[in-house]
């Protein structure tokens, strides 16, 4: 192999944090379009919502990123790394790193950019990155990263190569994604013509949530489980992030003692009770077929069910675009996506009779389960997609990918 170094990025390359925004100096005279954090992503930016800021002629040396430079966010996803291409300058935040080879007959800055995503995805910079409430690398700390570099001509040729390999893994990943669209428009269509009553000529009346079942939200006073009230193994404690791809998940479930759970008010749980989440990501559900104990987090609400209506029924509508529209009639329109107990017991289900609850049931069953499979293939490939991108790095950061080709 030829002769690598091993140098520090403060050695190669000089590196600059961005200007604080200032909103009272926006679109004056002097001003640039505004990089934040926001807008850099992993190999390239996001323009859409772009922002400007005043950077006097004094300032632009040190607040101006040009052509060929890398720019990485500080804080929020540390390490996130995209170079400039375009031939006008840009400001940046005072989250974002400016970073400029010293010598490009040294290091390539597209070969820092493939280096940055594996040495950061693979937690090498772990030790690096601190702070209790945001996350953030320090200037000190990316300029002490060790960087692991070949002669320039070689450094040319592992970015040829990785380039041509991303680009077709990441061809065959955007057909994956098609594929997982169609899938998904096909549930959508099918649950659609369900609970508009076009798949089955029995009457549906209409009815209420509220006459169909009972809503009832966690407990939200003084006995409310935070953090510090968590221990390893008890009583489930499960909030939005557990309602995983319309299943519950147990595998990261929480926990809280059978003496804080014997304090609640409210929020307990049962075997069959569908769980729905009031904010944030709005409408995901699941039925409880786990616990025949627990307790809900605040942003989730318990539907019982009353003799008119099966818990699976219930639980195929809320997956349903009808169902869908009743959460964007009521949701309060604020910049959080957020429902109450009291606008959920308004929703309006289509409900036929218990038997023919069964039918329709039975038959999404069958449906439905072809989308579920081809939905696990789909996670299955992005994984497997994921596993050979890390490897495909991991063999051109040691010497390996120019030697042997991986084949894609």
């Amino acid at each position: 192999m030829t002769q690598w170094q091993v140098k520090k990025v403060g050695d190669i390359a000089d590196t600059q944090l961005g200007k604080m925004l200032n909103k009272g100096k926006q679109s004056g005279k002097h001003a640039k379009p505004y990089l934040r954090t926001d807008n850099v992503h992993w190999g390239r930016f996001d323009l859409s919502e772009i922002k400007e800021m005043d950077i006097l002629p004094e300032e632009q040396d040190k607040y101006l990123a040009t052509k060929g430079d890398l720019l990485m966010c500080e804080g929020g996803a540390s390490g996130r790394t995209a170079i400039w291409n375009e031939d006008y300058d840009i400001s940046f935040q005072n989250h974002v790193h400016r970073i400029r080879p010293k010598d490009l007959k040294e290091i390539s800055p597209k070969y820092l950019l493939y280096y940055f995503e594996w040495f950061i995805k693979n937690g090498f910079a772990s030790d690096l990155i601190k702070g209790v409430t945001i996350s953030s690398l320090s200037q000190s700390g990316l300029r002490s990263i060790e960087v692991t570099y070949p002669p320039i001509d070689e450094q040319h040729k592992i970015v040829e190569l990785l380039e041509d390999l991303l680009s077709r893994l990441d061809a065959a990943l955007t057909d994956v994604r098609s594929a997982k669209s169609k899938s998904s428009q096909l549930k959508l269509a099918i649950l659609d013509k369900v609970f508009a009553g076009e798949f089955f000529e029995f009457e549906m009346p209409i009815l209420c949530i509220d006459e169909v079942a009972k809503v009832m939200n966690g407990d939200r006073g003084k006995n409310y489980p935070n953090k510090s009230a968590r221990v390893e193994s008890g009583v489930a404690f499960i909030n939005a992030g557990h309602l995983d791809n319309d299943l519950l998940n147990i595998v990261d479930m929480d926990f809280i003692s059978e003496e804080r759970f014997n304090l609640l008010a409210a929020g307990k749980v049962e075997l069959d009770d569908i769980l729905f989440c009031l904010r944030g990501s709005l409408g995901k559900v699941a039925i409880n077929d786990k616990f025949t104990k627990g307790a809900i987090a605040s942003s989730l609400a318990i539907l019982r069910v009353n003799p008119k209506v099966l818990p699976k029924y219930l639980y195929y509508y809320f997956l349903s675009p009808l169902a869908a529209a009743e959460i964007k009639k009521h949701d309060n329109g604020t910049a959080q996506p957020n429902l109450s107990a009291a606008n959920l017991r308004q929703f309006e289900v289509p409900i036929p009779t218990i038997e023919q609850q069964k039918i329709v049931i039975d038959f999404l069953d069958s449906e439905l389960s072809r989308t579920i499979q081809a939905s696990q293939t789909f996670e299955s490939l992005f994984s497997t997609g994921s596993a050979m991108r890390r490897s495909l790095l991991q063999s051109a950061f040691t010497g390996q990918l120019t030697k042997e080709v991986v084949s894609v």
